[in-house]
């Protein structure tokens, strides 16, 4: 080898102290092409190592001290304002129970209904990340189709779709397997995909659900597309990390950041993938790939 470029190799000083150097050698030949002998340089970058190390210890602290005050602050606003409305509608109940009709007083304990179901989703979208994480969630696989958790979800979210006059289109293939999954776990992971479509789209918007058999015929693979405000491309892996949410989507309007860090664990737990792309036009499509059969040993130790 006639020349060596910033090499680096470990080595230790007399004391027994690690230490990294990095080298620079190149050869210098007579007229006939003929090395003659060996220069360059040697360099102790021990320090510049911990240096960048700690720049990068530093800047990842920083970083997580910036997604933690993000999180307090959207878990905040999140569990403040249905907060607000229990107390409100509750107060106005107490002061107004010998005054008010039957009706208004039915409307407050609707609302009050409304806002104490807003605060249970938060708290047992942070209790299944808890569990998910700890690996103390349970699953129960058995055998059903993939159509029929996106029909009942379809189904539970009608009144959304109805309200923004959505056109919602779900494409079968046109034979359908069975295969072994956790039904309610699976039947959530679609619940977010097909939520954010529904509240990122425009108004008479299309919204696309494709369930399509692999080529290798070993897994199925759910598309959810929309067309509505789109992930920057920078974007597109982030979203499902923890307490993030895309800048697009980031309105400061509340929201943890945690269904697709949730939908993400639970795909993974079923040894599955999950992912996002940008559409061509306008949009993004969510997919969901899932092994058809799960391992022999993941299925047995978990299927009740």
């Amino acid at each position: 080898q006639e020349e060596i470029k910033n090499h680096i190799f470990k080595s230790s000083k007399k004391n027994g102290d690690g230490i990294e150097i990095s080298a620079n050698i190149s050869s210098v030949k007579d007229e006939n092409n003929k090395v003659l002998y060996y220069e360059g340089t040697v360099e102790d970058i021990t320090h510049k190592k911990t240096s960048e190390k700690l720049k990068i210890a530093k800047e990842s602290a920083e970083m997580a001290n910036r997604l933690k005050s993000e999180f307090l602050a959207n878990i905040s606003h999140e569990l403040r304002t249905p907060m607000h409305g229990v107390l409100g509608f509750a107060k106005l109940g107490r002061d107004k129970i010998n005054s008010a009709g039957r009706d208004k007083l039915k409307r407050f304990f609707d609302e009050i209904v409304s806002s104490g179901g807003s605060l249970m989703d938060l708290l047992n979208d942070l209790l299944d990340l808890s569990k998910l994480e700890s690996g103390r969630s349970d699953y129960k696989f058995r055998e059903d189709l993939l159509s029929t958790a996106i029909s009942a979800v379809i189904d539970e979210l009608q009144v959304l779709t109805l309200d923004k006059n959505l056109d919602l289109k779900f494409k079968r293939p046109d034979t359908e397997q069975v295969f072994v999954f956790d039904i309610h776990k699976i039947m959530q992971v679609i619940r977010n995909l097909l939520t954010n479509a529904i509240k990122f789209s425009n108004r008479n918007n299309p919204i696309e659900i494709t369930i399509q058999n692999c080529v290798d015929g070993d897994e199925v693979l759910l598309s959810i597309k929309d067309y509505g405000i789109g992930i920057p491309e920078d974007e597109l892996d982030s979203v499902f990390d923890k307490f993030i949410q895309s800048s697009k989507t980031n309105t400061g309007a509340g929201g943890t950041g945690l269904g697709l860090a949730i939908s993400k664990q639970i795909v993974e737990d079923h040894k599955g993938k999950i992912w996002v792309e940008q559409n061509e036009t306008k949009g993004v499509t969510f997919f969901m790939k899932i092994p058809k059969n799960l391992p022999a040993s993941h299925a047995t130790k978990e299927q009740n």
